[in-house]
């Protein structure tokens, strides 16, 4: 509901405030007073584009905003998805520089164009007399026979189903063709791992294999310099260790007379040792230290593929192509199993589908059944509008596919004179007649759905009085249940309104400046007179207006 509307510096409105009713809200004003003007700032506020040429000072800013009660929306996901807490109030507002640049605001946050309109038009249901489009949409269309038909909550239900379904269907894709793209990806890794994995390369080997190739390549030598040091070590005539020995013995006579000569003996003694160890093992070395062609040739075979593989994989160490054989392993595994996660996914799209085409088809049935009805209410609802002739039919198709509320795909089949072929309403219709015919749709589903506010401009235009009475009583019901904004040049209509708006003229400092009055009882019955009569209005048309306003509630 639209609480409140402010404008400033806008067009030739320097500036105004209008709260509204929640019911029916009434705007008169002569030709050219500025209620087309009204218009403009409102569409301005949600979304319309902006022009500098509708500033009313070129050097200020405009700023138009609206506060809105949105206690009763449904529309908690739309809020979530803008990062709205507030579920009981929003303020929009849109400013336009001299230079310019627009910007949009809801509750002072920053957003885009495409956001605040995706916003204002579950606020704000605008029907001018040659605009109509919502009636024109046939998700709206199939909305009013929803709520016709009493099954808003289950196509509430089908909708959360097929939004799951096609989220599922839309992964069950992805994952497929992510699959064939990386199929031939798949023969290519399983070759490299197979490459890899076959060797059985063990971590550090090729450290390991360069040794034993540097001590095969000099056997000879390290055979012979090893042993001729066993050889002075141990044996010969005077050999180190028998020299040390002897050395050992004859230090042995001075133990007792040199405080430092028992640690040295000892530390001689451990050399003699050390000594010995050493030449064993130099031993053993001299003794093994064989040239072997074979081994040597398997080592330059072994170390000529694990060198390939490094300038193959661009990696210097075993390490490296054992942490690429892992993560080709990894990448296998997970295709692998992405083919399992495929069929799984797969049977729970299909049960989806399953279930949503059920759902779907209640959903026709409930459908079916309704459409004589809401036919005939609209029938009659046009022949109190003056359009006895006029003919409306509803097309329902069954679609072979899943569709966002259901199986069907609707058209509205419409004639204003009897015996004309029936055709769909936005090819047909006219503008008044689309918008008396939205009129009975929505009175007749007005206890039944929550609708934004419904902006009326001007649709009373070239109807008779009689007409525009049973217009005004139809909108006055439908504003019990729902608000409404109508700018109307027919007194009968405006009769009718909880609060009535007065758009008018003045002259200010050789400026033209557009006001808004919210009329008194006295000043509203001298605007029906005029609107009646002429102005000055005359006696008779001033008792007619009290007439009018007596009766607005019959």
């Amino acid at each position: 509901m639209l609480v409140s509307l402010y404008i400033k510096n806008y067009a030739i409105i320097k500036e105004l405030q209008v709260r509204f009713s929640p019911n029916l809200n009434v705007i008169t004003g002569e030709t050219g007073a500025g209620k087309s003007i009204l218009m403009g700032a409102l569409g301005l506020l949600l979304g319309d584009r902006a022009d500098t040429k509708s500033l009313f000072d070129p050097g200020d800013r405009c700023v138009i905003e609206g506060t809105f009660d949105i206690a009763n929306y449904a529309i908690d996901d739309l809020l979530q998805e803008l990062g709205l807490e507030d579920r009981n109030q929003l303020v929009i507002r849109r400013e336009l520089t001299p230079q310019g640049k627009t910007r949009a605001f809801i509750n002072d946050a920053l957003v885009n164009l495409s956001e605040l309109r995706g916003l204002s038009e579950v606020l704000v249901d605008v029907h001018a007399q040659f605009d109509t489009l919502e009636i024109n949409d046939q998700p709206k269309q199939l909305e009013l026979l929803d709520a016709y038909a009493g099954i808003l909550e289950q196509v509430q239900q089908y909708r959360e189903r097929y939004r799951s379904y096609l989220q599922n269907r839309n992964r069950l894709h992805a994952l497929r063709e992510e699959a064939g793209s990386k199929q031939k990806e798949l023969d290519f890794w399983q070759f490299q791992w197979t490459e890899l994995s076959e060797l059985k390369i063990a971590g550090g080997e090729e450290v390991t294999l360069e040794q034993e190739q540097e001590a095969l390549s000099h056997a000879e030598e390290i055979r012979q310099r090893t042993g001729e040091a066993a050889e002075i070590v141990l044996n010969g005539t005077s050999s180190l260790v028998d020299q040390l020995n002897a050395i050992a013995q004859s230090l042995r006579t001075l133990l007792g007379k040199h405080p430092h000569i028992e640690n040295l003996n000892a530390r001689l003694e451990q050399t003699s040792i050390e000594l010995t160890d050493l030449a064993e093992e130099w031993t053993a070395i001299s003794e093994k230290s064989e040239f072997d062609p074979e081994r040597y040739q398997e080592i330059q075979e072994r170390l000529g593929e694990l060198y390939r593989l490094f300038r193959k994989h661009q990696v210097q160490r075993t390490e490296d192509l054992l942490a690429i054989q892992n993560k080709l392993q990894s990448d296998i595994d997970q295709l692998t199993n992405a083919d399992e996660a495929i069929e799984i996914l797969a049977k729970t799209v299909a049960h989806q589908e399953q279930d949503c085409r059920a759902l779907g088809k209640e959903l026709h049935d409930q459908r079916q059944k309704a459409i004589a009805g809401l036919e005939k209410d609209v029938v009659n609802g046009l022949g109190e509008l003056a359009m006895d002739a006029a003919q409306f039919k509803i097309d329902l198709q069954v679609s072979d596919q899943l569709l966002a509320d259901g199986l069907d795909t609707i058209d509205l089949l419409f004639s204003a004179n009897k015996g004309a072929r029936l055709l769909p309403i936005k090819r047909v219709a006219s503008g008044g007649e689309l918008s008396r015919l939205n009129l009975v749709l929505k009175s007749l589903v007005a206890s039944k759905m929550t609708m934004p506010t419904l902006i009326f401009d001007e649709i009373d235009t070239g109807i008779s009085g009689f007409v525009s009475d049973r217009m005004g009583v139809m909108m006055r019901n439908l504003a019990q249940k729902h608000q409404i904004i109508c700018i109307t040049h027919a007194p009968q209509i405006a009769a009718k309104g909880d609060h009535h708006y007065f758009v008018y003229k003045e002259e200010k400092a050789n400026r033209t400046e557009t006001n808004v009055k919210l009329l008194g009882p006295e000043e509203r019955i001298t605007e029906l007179a005029i609107m009646l009569s002429t102005n000055p209005p005359t006696t008779s048309a001033l008792a007619n207006a009290r007439e009018l306003l007596a009766n607005h509630t019959n």
